[in-house]
């Protein structure tokens, strides 16, 4: 037995028409006003912060370069993996993980 995968559809000529031609692509919609407000706030309160932050300090690098310069500069292993492992989980917790 063969099976026949051709639809006919029968009707006014304006419902077939409809028919055939294709959907259109589903939008979505946008974000309540408030919420994109919020995120507004949240990216210019950011920013601010940032900001306010020195872009670095001479005198810290100049520091640093004298100590390693002399063989001085020492790296707490267990602090840096402990400073690792705390951004790793805020890095997570802010992506909802």
């Amino acid at each position: 037995m063969k099976i026949d995968n051709h639809v006919t559809v029968l009707g006014d000529s304006a419902r077939t028409e409809a028919l055939r031609r294709p959907k259109a692509p589903q939008v979505q919609p946008d974000p309540p006003p408030s919420s994109v407000l919020n995120l507004s706030l949240r990216v210019l309160a950011a920013q601010g912060a940032l900001a306010a932050q020195p872009a670095s300090d001479p005198a810290r690098i100049a520091a640093l370069k004298k100590a390693v310069a002399e063989g001085q500069y020492r790296i707490d292993a267990e602090r840096l993996a402990d400073r690792l492992i705390q951004g790793e989980r805020a890095r997570l917790a802010a992506a909802g993980r």
